[in-house]
């Protein structure tokens, strides 16, 4: 059974308060000697006194220190998740070869296999945690559309899957591997970009299928950390899982196959 943890926080704020109270409140001291649990020895009270009361102090201020630390660190504990920080997902433009390929090539969008997350990535500092999350739409979005772009740039003629008509090649991919971290360090913040892409292609010509599965990730290191830093990683991660993808496959007529190796004399 789940409980939410501003309820919890109610239950041990109101348990220090009342744990406080009953220990203050409870020391035997009279009127005229208050300030023996602050200032010490008092000169109405007596030397007996002032030992009993010297013992009552250091064994009701660690409870009332307890108690106090109990709520401190309780609310803490319960904060809620840190801010999010949005991220530019684009591959950075590159000299990529052009292959001036007469193929029309459909791209559906990218099949998000990643574990159930509502944030793209975190960043962990002393104070806490704090998440990343895709600026406009949807991670899925985001690399679908660079992926296209970056087919076109290379030479094919490419388009969304809805837009494309009837294409040559249908490439179908999948994400099962996206991860972006950015971790304080002593003079430093380490960033980090790993995935791994998948990629099916369908070919009309002769019904055949090739399936290509890629891992890229980056690492940097930055003295102040700066959004526009890892999005730069990002892009140029996602870059090179593209151009592997092509150094991996060739244009053989009107199909799109995997590339032969090149014989060596």
């Amino acid at each position: 059974m789940k409980v939410k943890c501003g309820f919890l926080l109610k239950i041990t704020l109101v348990f220090s308060c009342r744990l406080v109270i009953v220990l203050w409140t409870n020391l035997s001291w009279n009127s005229g000697c208050r300030n023996c649990l602050m200032e010490g020895a008092h000169e109405m009270c007596s030397t007996t006194y002032r030992i009993t009361q010297k013992k009552e102090c250091r064994l009701m201020k660690p409870w009332c220190l307890t108690g106090f630390l109990l709520a401190v660190l309780f609310m803490f504990g319960c904060q809620g998740p840190g801010p999010i920080t949005k991220l530019r997902i684009q591959h950075v433009e590159s000299a990529v070869e052009s292959k001036e390929s007469p193929l029309t090539v459909a791209v559906s969008p990218f099949n998000d296999k990643r574990q159930p997350s509502e944030h793209l990535g975190t960043r962990i500092r002393g104070g806490g945690k704090t998440y990343f999350d895709v600026m406009d739409g949807t991670l899925s979005q985001r690399v679908t559309d660079s992926f296209v772009d970056f087919l076109n740039e290379a030479g094919f003629s490419a388009a969304p899957v809805n837009g494309a008509g009837s294409a040559n090649v249908r490439i179908e991919p999948a994400i099962q591997k996206f991860k972006v971290e950015a971790t304080d360090e002593s003079l430093a913040t380490h960033l980090e970009v790993d995935t791994i892409m998948a990629f099916t292609v369908h070919n009309a010509a002769d019904e055949s299928t090739v399936r290509i599965v890629v891992g890229v990730g980056g690492t940097d290191q930055e003295v102040f950390f700066s959004e526009k830093d890892l999005e730069k990683l990002i892009g140029e991660v996602l870059t090179e899982g593209f151009k592997e993808f092509l150094e991996k496959v060739e244009v053989q007529g009107e199909a799109l196959k995997f590339r032969l190796p090149e014989e060596t004399s």
